[in-house]
């Protein structure tokens, strides 16, 4: 009985690693099985796979990833930038989605693609500096209602 989620996940590791190949004729994908044994962890759980693909990503696209798991499954791109102080995280978003971790909505709005992922990105964070994101979040989110609330009143 497998997992597809897991297959899937596993197939991409080995493409971005360059363990599996298309072939040259492009019908195909060439692999050394002893490369693959020799360079990779074979492992079973779907969230030692997922953690894998996020650890071999740049350090900005797992931050970009840890903000945004803090939001939850969905997330818009607009609210981790002001987390991140205004960073511009669509690089990170473009590579995310190559890496199937998350699929964008709408043009600011992205999920990630399974439960899994948006826990592993989330774990990857300490549980202080996932304290410190949260409050962050929370006040960015705070002066935002506040914001609004002095327009609707001003109309």
């Amino acid at each position: 009985h497998g997992n597809p989620f897991f297959l899937l996940q596993y197939l991409r590791l080995l493409e971005r690693t360059e363990l599996i190949r298309r072939s040259n004729e492009g019908m195909g994908w060439t692999w050394s099985e002893q490369e693959i044994l020799s360079n990779l962890n074979v492992t079973e759980n779907v969230a030692d796979v997922v953690s894998d693909s996020i650890r071999k990503l740049p350090s900005s696209t797992r931050k970009t990833l840890q903000v945004a798991s803090c939001y939850g499954a969905h997330f818009d791109t607009t609210l981790v930038s002001l987390a991140m102080k205004g960073k511009d995280v669509s690089n990170a978003m473009e590579l995310a989605i190559r890496y199937g971790l998350v699929e964008q909505i709408t043009s600011s709005l992205y999920k990630f693609t399974h439960d899994r992922i948006q826990q592993a990105a989330y774990e990857f964070a300490a549980p202080k500096e996932r304290e410190i994101l949260h409050y962050t979040i929370g006040r960015m989110v705070n002066e935002l209602m506040a914001d609004s609330a002095d327009v609707d009143d001003a109309v």
